[in-house]
């Protein structure tokens, strides 16, 4: 299995949340760029104006270690949207046919959490957090969903 490694973001997220269903909006389309760790390789993914998630999914009993706003806005949003795919993104929206395990996805999440500043300890706990709890999410999302 191949290491992916988040080399950065072109386009910066701006979002907004909905007031009444929780959830946040991706305003403009962002781009991320991608490398294999052990080639050269590159490739970029595009998450498409008006892209909904929940910014990260912690029980508020936890926020007292780990708040859903303490995780940086870029490591949920590209997590949340691998995630809708089962790693399988829309080519229109991917450079590549490269498809996404689950573990790859989760390791994308803690690399991006320690590049946006997140504190180690913090994206480590999240991190577990969804290689222990996140299959039922990675599940339900069914191939092709939208938005």
């Amino acid at each position: 299995m191949l290491t992916i490694i988040p080399l950065g973001i072109r386009t910066k997220p701006w979002i907004s949340i909905d007031g009444r269903t929780k959830m946040w909006s991706l305003e403009h389309e962002c781009i991320y760029k991608f490398k294999d760790e052990f080639d050269d390789f590159r490739f970029e993914v595009t998450i498409p104006k008006d892209f909904e998630f929940d910014l990260a999914s912690i029980p508020r009993f936890f926020w007292r270690f780990v708040a859903p706003f303490e995780l940086s806005i870029a490591a949920p949003l590209i997590h949340d949207y691998l995630y809708r795919y089962q790693g399988k993104i829309p080519s229109k929206y991917i450079s590549d046919d490269h498809i996404f395990t689950r573990k790859q996805a989760d390791k994308i999440f803690l690399h991006l959490m320690i590049d946006e500043g997140v504190p180690n300890w913090k994206a480590k706990i999240a991190y577990r957090a969804v290689r222990i709890f996140g299959r039922r999410a990675w599940n339900k999302h069914k191939k092709g969903s939208s938005k």
